[in-house]
Parts: structure tokens; C-alpha cells; sequence
């Protein structure tokens, strides 16, 4: 794949939007997953508050290019969903206009394959499987995404692994994401 970082950078940049930070709330972020599985801070970047990175002890499923992290969540407080509640933004991230919101941001970067929602306690968020559209090596990478907002900010989950390996990763991906405490 061509530059993770620049895909990924790419990606979490959409995913932030135009946010403020808080950083007390970025503490909150958190993965706990079981083996083979390995959680450790992500290198800073200025449009999350904080970056968590998720690696594979063994390898599969494979990252992709492989000295990358399996997966990166970042957390992104957000000063316009304070005064919502979550049952406000379940609503809306429901809907086809904040699907569709998505899907143009998305659309600039990567083919999506499908698009979908997953529930994680009370909150509600959206799950995308991608192909990237450029760069080399994107015929044989593949991306799971997903995106979570509550009244604190957005939590972005990024996993990326090859072509091959992607249809038999899905599963791992939705564990890492069920591990993730959304602040």
C-alpha cells in the first residue's frame, strides 16, 4: 500500500472534521483486547487528541505494509456535540444524510465496498469497508473503518490488511472494535 500514514492520515483528517481538543477527555480512550492483539500509543497527530495503535503479535491478520499497526484508533473531542445528547446523534448517524456525508468524504479516497452501522452499548456508529483508489500497492489493500460520535467528540477506528486477508480479518476487526471504550 502506498504510504499507510498518508492513507491513514488522509482518512483521520475527514474523520476529524473541523474539531476542538480536549485533551481530558482523550485519556479516556482506551482498547482492551485479548491476544494476539497488543495496544500501545500512536505516534501524535494534529487532528486527534489521542492516538491508540493496534498490532498483531502474530501476524495475522497481516498488516498492511506489514511495518505498519494493524489498526489505529484516534479520538477527536468535538465542542458541536456537546449539547447534544446521544440519542440526538444515534438519529442522525442513521440517516442516509449522514451516510451519504460520509460516504462523499470517503468517496475522494477509496472505493467503498459496503457501508453498514454496528451498535457499541449505546452509541451507534458506521462501519465501512474500503479500497483505496490510488497509490502503490492499493489494488491488494484493504481498509475497515469505523465511526463513532457521542457528546464528548468522534472515535475513529482505522484497520488496514491485504486483499486476501480481508474477508477472514472483518471478524478480528469488529473485536478490536468492540474493545475500544468510546469517551
Amino acid at each position: 500500500m502506498y504510504g499507510r500514514g498518508i492513507l491513514v492520515g488522509a482518512v483521520i483528517a475527514m474523520a476529524a472534521g473541523s474539531f476542538t481538543g480536549n485533551t481530558s477527555l482523550a485519556a479516556e480512550l482506551s482498547v482492551s483486547v485479548g491476544a494476539p492483539f497488543e495496544v500501545s500509543k500512536g505516534k501524535a497527530r494534529r487532528d486527534y487528541d489521542t492516538v491508540l495503535d493496534i498490532r498483531s503479535k502474530t501476524g495475522e491478520p497481516p498488516a498492511n505494509p506489514e511495518k505498519n499497526p494493524l489498526c489505529t484508533v484516534g479520538f477527536k473531542a468535538a465542542e458541536a456535540n456537546e449539547g447534544l445528547t446521544q440519542d440526538e446523534i444515534n438519529a442522525f448517524i442513521v440517516t442516509p444524510d449522514w451516510r451519504e456525508m460520509v460516504a462523499g468524504t470517503l468517496g475522494l479516497f477509496f472505493d467503498i465496498d459496503k457501508d453498514g452501522s454496528f451498535d457499541a452499548g449505546k452509541i451507534k456508529g458506521g462501519e465501512f469497508l474500503l479500497r483505496p483508489k490510488a497509490g502503490p500497492g492499493h489494488e491488494n489493500a484493504r481498509v475497515f473503518m469505523s465511526i463513532a460520535e457521542t457528546p464528548r467528540g468522534r472515535t475513529t477506528l482505522v484497520c488496514a490488511t491485504t486483499a486476501a486477508a480481508f474477508d477472514k480479518a472483518i471478524p478480528a476487526f469488529r473485536k478490536i472494535r468492540a474493545g475500544v471504550a468510546i469517551p
